[in-house]
């Protein structure tokens, strides 16, 4: 019986030593990512997510204090990317009275300069042109031969020299804005140097969003090379500054918004049948196919339905804002901030640009309608892409990979109600 006894002892400290190695994380989540064997990438509908980090869930104001630190409460913000593209991003915090509660670097009041706006334009495998307008003047952080290096967050960088080297810009000046071109020096740069976020975060590199009082961050998503994602804590201090007579509490809102750069990579196998009318056997027929649970993003393709010729297979792709948040022009992302003057127009929003879209290596972007920017309505949108079958003389069909890249900014806000009360 002692023996027995000892035996179920054992077994139960075994039990509870698994479980205190369990690895939590955000939101106290099991970790499914230590085993690579089980890890799931590419699924989903998140992106960057975010939480109040140490606000205290009740402030006290001090009066006819000596020093005024007494009135600080330092918290933060905690963001981390819960989808697979590398994200560019701020947050920015608002929704206080200001004549109660000031901010550390939230200067509310000061002059605002111009947005900054980018438009697409021409785009092949090795070539992009877009025209940027920062408010009256052209404006872009860097020099035409290292611009790539102006895009460090808190002393990171994802760039290195293999991307800067491959990389031209020259610009147009013109008085009603100047041209932007860019041309990949290589032009079997790997997509993988591109691709999930990488290039639109270099072609966003001039805009801003610290002029509209955002603090930025940067996050490497959920992939093979950074399993669970990335994250960060952006700091602050803010502090009760007045009080009104005759008021014992007041209610204050903290609203925390995120404004980040995202992509969707979905590679789905589709047919590609040079004989369709055919009636042999073969591997695979043209067809719909249909997805729910997304691509690890907030912006999921939902749908690809084909039709197929002799010589052309044509793609119809549905797209669906599936991530709760709202979707923007990633070339008028700066236009996202609170504090944004006059705020966003509906025109900013809704709005994606196709990266890219290819058969295996062979890129049919430039053979998509729309060509370029899709506007989506009702959370939705469709576009069409063809692609000229190369192996045309094949009798028989073959399945292969549609890569589909869509390029967006993506906007979300959470809020937490505090209570203030005076003390003294």
């Amino acid at each position: 019986m002692l023996m027995a006894r000892r035996y179920l002892l054992l077994g139960l400290l075994v039990v509870l030593l698994l479980a205190g190695c369990t690895v939590f994380s955000r939101g106290g989540n099991s970790n499914q990512y230590l085993d690579p064997t089980q890890a799931k990438y590419y699924q989903g509908t998140d992106g960057v997510e975010m939480q109040f980090d140490q606000l205290p869930p009740r402030l006290y104001y001090y009066g006819n204090v000596p020093d005024s630190s007494v009135n600080e409460f330092p918290f933060s913000i905690q963001v981390w990317n819960e989808g697979a593209s590398y994200s560019r991003g701020a947050v920015f915090v608002s929704g206080y009275d200001p004549h109660l509660v000031e901010i550390d670097k939230i200067p509310i009041g000061k002059s605002y300069p111009g947005a900054c706006s980018l438009r697409i334009g021409d785009y092949s495998l090795n070539r992009l042109g877009m025209t940027m307008q920062c408010g009256d003047n052209f404006q872009w952080s860097g020099g035409e031969g290292n611009w790539l290096q102006s895009i460090t967050v808190k002393g990171k960088t994802w760039f290195d020299n293999s991307i800067l080297s491959s990389l031209i810009v020259n610009f147009d000046h013109q008085s009603s804005g100047s041209s932007l071109d860019i041309v990949f020096d290589d032009t079997k740069l790997s997509f993988d140097k591109r691709e999930h976020g990488i290039l639109l975060i270099a072609l966003l590199a001039g805009i801003s969003f610290e002029k509209y009082l955002g603090q930025e961050f940067l996050l490497a998503g959920d992939t093979y090379d950074y399993p669970g994602g990335e994250q960060d804590y952006v700091p602050y201090t803010g502090r009760i500054v007045n009080w009104p007579e005759g008021v014992d509490t007041i209610k204050q809102h903290f609203m925390a918004t995120s404004c980040y750069m995202y992509t969707t990579f979905a590679a789905p196998l589709v047919c590609i049948d040079p004989q369709p009318y055919a009636e042999t056997r073969k591997v695979c027929s043209p067809a719909m196919a249909s997805w729910s649970g997304g691509q690890g993003a907030p912006l999921a393709v939902t749908s690809v339905t084909q039709e197929s010729t002799p010589r052309t297979a044509v793609f119809h792709i549905t797209v669906r804002n599936v991530g709760g948040g709202t979707v923007f022009d990633p070339g008028q992302l700066e236009k996202c901030s609170p504090y944004f003057p006059g705020g966003a127009k509906a025109s900013d929003k809704d709005a994606f640009w196709i990266g890219e879209v290819r058969i295996g290596t062979t890129s049919i972007r430039d053979r998509c309608t729309p060509d370029g920017r899709v506007r989506l309505n009702n959370g939705q949108a469709e576009f069409t892409c063809s692609y000229p079958i190369e192996y045309a003389e094949l009798n028989s069909a073959y399945t292969a990979p549609l890569v589909v890249e869509l390029w967006y900014g993506y906007s979300k806000t959470i809020d937490r109600i505090v209570p203030v009360k005076r003390v003294s």
